[in-house]
């Protein structure tokens, strides 16, 4: 099974700072062939941000 993670920027902006947001995406292929990805939850990409802090 191959696996792909990498990070991609979402629509929505931090309610906090104002920042693009971003998620990271898990992309695997199972052994039938099919493609799966799993996303976290959105997260700032301010470092600076108080949103880190939570």
């Amino acid at each position: 099974m191959a696996t792909k993670t990498y990070l991609k920027q979402v629509v929505h902006h931090c309610p906090v700072c104002g920042q693009h947001m971003e998620v990271e995406v898990h992309e695997f292929r199972t052994f039938g062939g099919d493609i799966h990805k799993t996303k976290s939850e959105p997260t700032c990409t301010n470092p600076k941000c108080s949103s880190h802090n939570n």
